[in-house]
């Protein structure tokens, strides 16, 4: 797959709905299988209460940190809910499920999620989310 370097060259927005204050409990789930370090933007639980409008939010973010327009930008949702692959189908960004919540990768596949996963761990994973495979 791509360098993990080379995505905010090509101005990757990633997005997550983050739990926790400032994402805390995400950090720390991405960071126990080595792939924190790819989302560098991003909407926090605590941003809003509606899991679109969350994404929404981070997407926002991102473009602005990245100094371009969110039409602009790769959107990528990363979740392990129907309600997740749901919120990031309304923003229009891809969706990327893990199977890590009482749903399989099967079930979330057929709920519509981009790619799909039985964990964080699989592999594809980081190819999904740097956008070099096509959808799993």
């Amino acid at each position: 797959g791509e360098n993990p370097a080379n995505v905010r060259v090509r101005g990757l927005c990633e997005l997550c709905p983050q739990k926790g204050p400032n994402g805390s409990y995400l950090r720390a789930k991405l960071a126990r299988v080595g792939i924190f370090e790819h989302f560098g933007l991003g909407g926090f639980g605590c941003d809003h209460e509606d899991r679109a409008e969350l994404l929404r939010i981070g997407a926002a973010r991102g473009a602005a940190t990245l100094g371009v327009t969110v039409a602009t930008c790769r959107l990528v949702g990363v979740g392990d809910t129907p309600k997740d692959i749901a919120a990031a189908q309304v923003i229009g960004a891809e969706s990327i499920a893990v199977g890590t919540c009482g749903f399989t990768a099967e079930d979330l596949r057929a709920r519509g999620a981009s790619s799909a996963f039985v964990d964080l761990q699989a592999p594809g994973v980081v190819d999904a989310l740097l956008g070099v495979a096509g959808p799993v």
